[in-house]
């Protein structure tokens, strides 16, 4: 018996990262907003440095979690060999 070769896996692969990358970004996002001091490391309550570093770090999530849910969208959408 031979084995079929078909692009399944590398499919499932991509959407699994794609939702991966989304729930991450998505993870520290919300995470960093909600927690006690999330908005004022943003606006400089604790100092140039951090807020610096905030949105470095925002700017560094951000994409990923868009690129995560793009990827996800467009992977979904491929059709599959049997």
């Amino acid at each position: 018996m031979t084995k079929k070769l078909t692009i399944a896996a590398p499919i499932i692969g991509a959407v699994g990262i794609g939702i991966l990358w989304a729930a991450i970004g998505l993870f520290i996002t919300v995470g960093s907003l909600v927690s006690s001091t999330g908005i004022d490391n943003l606006t400089g309550e604790y100092g140039t440095n951090i807020a610096v570093g905030t949105v470095l770090q925002v700017l560094g999530v951000a994409p990923a979690f868009v690129a995560g849910t793009v990827a996800t969208e467009r992977n979904c959408g491929a059709k599959v060999a049997a």
